[in-house]
């Protein structure tokens, strides 16, 4: 076996399988070297001890997932990748990705830089991947890659080459990072699983970097999973002793051989190609062979079990020919993944149910997200669907992840096209450019990039001061605009709103106000949350922690400051877009009653001819967050007219 069934008797750390890290792989991204593929497998579909079929639920909540990597050869981690995952809601679930780099990546805990944040698992065939600036991501069920003749390594290595694990899943954490993000010197990577400990710290369940040798030769189990590769040396006379029983080495060779695998971590150099056990690991390297030629000193050379045959191999080389896919997926799936193609239609079904959603709505399965180079900037966008294209643009205090709600309800016959504003969320943050005149046209780079002529436009906050930028800049490729609940510059009673004491925010900003917010994200977001809010409980803890880390990433309160400080050049912009004569498209503006609902029709009807208005009872600000399905009735009703 590799690192599977690492528990007592082949069994899984503390009884969960979704703890058991199994694989580790490294090799340079097919057709781009400048790039690598950092793969860690867990939670295996199949048992041992007992056997059978492991829970459905892909990866465990409370659990902490760990890529280490040494950039200078000491063993002890100067980068690591840390990843947690939401509990599943309503058959979906989704993931945060961290990094943290120096001597706290040699640590223990789930801090760091957020650099992918609400990234899809995948639970079916589609391979759904996140990418956010140069790291892409993908999380999710995909067949095992590894190979091996189990009952024969079970039978004194009398190997038939039966492969146990052909017909077997396993859960995949990818990485695609650029070479530049791992240092420019050999690296030694491994993997850990972690869980919460009882005095609010974390405890080492799982660890390990090279196939088969924990299971098989280590003798101290548990000192070894929970130990750390830089204190390996107290294994080596283990080690040494189950190779002179195994294998028949003198004690000397023993020892000699034993040094070549400790510590366990797997060496790569990106600059050369992968080949295990020298230089990282492919999905076809046949890591078994290897190391039950060191395990019986060359007395078995080989299992006679072959790699697997379905790997992705595309002309395209990205992400996906890294994930293994099956050609014959009904006839290899686990118990219950019939229930999870229908997953979608429960998860529409649930939102449908619910007036008010705890948490970020997912969503729906089919779509995936890019980062689109654009106007000197860098946009990340989810995207999906076929049909009418609609885009979704958000405002202050959330991120395009605001949408998924409204997504699900038009994903059937739309393409949906939800990207984070410039500075906000996971797109990048440049210094300037926050005037929304420029910010539409990094939308409409978006639609260039994405083959679109013409969108509907559904808009929130400042993304209705956006969306106003682009219909008046680009009036024929906007078919229909939903406004939803903000003024806009220099428009109506804009400068009522100005001086009111409520909207101090408008000139917050600068050197010392990022330095006084930092570290207070949540503090400073939840003022807005709170007051703009009928009910505050609405705006729920879940929605709060996501969107306060989203905003606390290096930048990001920066970039939200800015978009307020250019008001002023918005005002001066949508002037001069006035002076041009009111837009034709239809538009529905609506709000919610104690926030911006009574006077939005008023700033509409300044800017188009073709109005109509409608106020949100019992509702703030947050539209989507505290009256979800009645904004996804209002505007589904709306972009399905067609006349």
């Amino acid at each position: 076996m590799s690192h599977h069934y690492s528990g007592p008797d082949f069994s899984f750390p503390n009884g969960d399988a979704r703890l058991d890290f199994t694989d580790l792989y490294a090799f340079p991204k097919p057709g781009d070297a400048s790039k690598s593929i950092l793969i860690m497998n867990v939670h295996p579909s199949a048992g041992e001890n007992p056997t059978g079929p492991t829970t459905t639920e892909p990866f465990a909540p409370e659990a902490l997932y760990e890529l280490k990597i040494d950039t200078d050869g000491d063993a002890i981690a100067d980068v690591a990748y840390r990843v947690r995952f939401a509990a599943v809601e309503g058959g979906a679930q989704t993931a945060i990705v961290r990094r943290i780099d120096g001597p706290q990546a040699a640590g223990t805990g789930d801090g760091g830089r957020v650099i992918i944040h609400g990234a899809p698992v995948s639970t079916g065939r589609e391979a759904r991947i996140t990418q956010a600036g140069d790291t892409r991501f993908f999380a999710g069920w995909r067949s095992d890659p590894f190979f091996c003749d189990v009952e024969g390594a079970k039978n004194n290595l009398q190997f038939t080459g039966d492969d146990f694990f052909a017909d077997k899943d396993v859960c995949s954490i990818v990485l695609e990072v650029p070479n530049s993000a791992l240092g420019t010197k050999e690296l030694r990577l491994w993997a850990r699983t972690l869980t919460p400990g009882d005095d609010g710290g974390w405890i080492q369940v799982e660890r390990g970097a090279r196939p088969a040798q924990a299971v098989i030769l280590v003798e101290e189990r548990d000192a070894y999973l929970t130990g750390e590769p830089a204190d390996d040396g107290r294994f080596l006379v283990g080690f040494a002793h189950a190779l002179e029983h195994t294998g028949g080495y003198t004690p000397a060779e023993a020892k000699r051989v034993a040094g070549t695998l400790l510590p366990d971590v797997l060496p790569y150099d990106p600059t050369r190609p992968a080949s295990f056990p020298d230089n990282g690991r492919t999905l076809s390297d046949d890591a078994f062979d290897f190391f039950i030629r060191i395990l019986t000193n060359g007395r078995v050379t080989e299992d006679k079990v072959g790699p697997h045959r379905d790997l992705l191999l595309e002309p395209k080389p990205n992400i996906e020919s890294a994930l293994k896919n099956d050609r014959n997926a009904k006839s290899k799936m686990k118990p219950n993944d019939e229930e999870r193609t229908n997953m979608k239609d429960q998860n529409y079904a649930a939102m449908r149910e619910h007036a008010h959603v705890d948490g970020v709505c997912p969503f729906p399965a089919v779509m995936q997200t890019r980062t689109i180079e654009t106007n000197g900037t860098s946009i990340h966008v989810r995207v999906g669907g076929h049909g009418p294209a609609v885009v979704m643009l958000h405002g202050f205090g959330t991120t395009g992840d605001m949408w998924g709600h409204l997504a699900s309800a038009l994903i059937e016959d739309h393409m949906i096209v939800a990207p984070d504003l410039r500075g906000l969320g996971l797109s990048s943050k440049p210094d300037g450019g926050y005037d929304k005149k420029n910010q539409a046209a990094d939308v409409v780079g978006v639609l260039d990039a994405l083959g679109v002529s013409t969108a509907e436009l559904v808009t929130h906050d400042i993304g209705i001061m956006v969306g106003f930028a682009i219909a008046a800049t680009h009036p024929k490729r906007v078919s229909r605009w939903v406004a939803i609940d903000a003024p806009l510059p220099g428009v109506g009673p804009w400068d009522q709103i100005k001086q009111d004491p409520a909207m101090w925010h408008f000139g917050f900003g600068g050197k010392d106000m990022e330095r006084l917010v930092a570290g207070r994200e949540r503090i400073y977001l939840d003022r807005f949350w709170n007051e703009l809010s009928r009910d505050q409980k609405r705006f729920d803890e879940a929605k709060r922690q996501h969107y306060a880390a989203l905003y606390a990433q290096p930048g990001a309160m920066r970039a939200g400051f800015a978009q307020f400080l250019a008001f002023s050049q918005d005002a001066a912009d949508n002037r001069t877009f006035l002076a041009q004569g009111k837009l034709q498209m239809p538009v529905l503006a609506f709000g919610g009653e104690a926030t911006f609902g009574p006077m939005i029709g008023a700033v509409m009807r300044c800017v188009a001819d073709n109005v109509e208005d409608v106020i949100i009872p019992d509702c703030g600000h947050w539209i989507t967050e505290e009256q979800p399905q009645a904004t996804t009735d209002l505007v589904v009703d709306f972009l399905h007219r067609r006349s």
